[in-house]
């Protein structure tokens, strides 16, 4: 539902590259890139987050709060599947 086409997630970075349309709001995501440190432009389709994690659980988690906050500038929430309280 975010027009995320891929996602590569490493111990330094996660890059999201999105469909050509997706349903985001440009501007709000352009917001995001300027209020969060790390995130960064990487051309028309392609978001680059640096952050430093250490295991696959801490990087899972990464990845959920970049999606939280997409899915707050989509509009639309992002589904409980799998989360502990």
């Amino acid at each position: 539902p975010l027009g995320i086409a891929r996602l590569d997630a490493t111990s330094e970075t996660l890059q999201l590259q999105f469909i050509a349309h997706p349903p985001l709001d440009g501007a709000a995501v352009i917001r995001l890139v300027q209020r969060n440190r790390g995130w960064k432009l990487a051309g028309p389709t392609k978001l680059r987050i640096e952050v430093v994690t250490s295991d696959t659980g801490e990087r899972a988690r990464a990845v959920r709060q970049v999606y939280e906050q997409l899915a707050a500038a989509a509009g639309s929430p992002v589904p409980d599947k799998g989360r502990k309280a």
